[in-house]
């Protein structure tokens, strides 16, 4: 599978932020017997890759769980995203 990169510019309290919420992430899964979608390992740089690849899911899979708990985010910020 080929692979892009999407540079992201943030604050740094956000990078920070960021960094915090993938320790978080990375402890909840050592503590739940190893079971994550997306491992033990994470980086703020794979924290953003499962979200990138969640929003995407509301083209390519629109009727995934993904989808529709994302369609929520984006509604939340007054973007409709859904079909048409």
């Amino acid at each position: 599978m080929s692979r892009t990169v999407i540079a992201v510019e943030v604050t740094q309290e956000i990078a920070e932020a960021l960094q915090q919420l993938s320790v978080r992430c990375s402890s909840c899964c050592a503590i739940g017997d190893g079971f994550a979608t997306h491992g033990a390992s994470f980086t703020p740089a794979t924290l953003l890759a499962m979200l990138a690849e969640d929003a995407s899911k509301i083209i390519t899979d629109p009727a995934s769980w993904q989808s529709a708990n994302l369609k929520h985010v984006f509604a939340s910020h007054g973007y409709r995203v859904g079909e048409g």
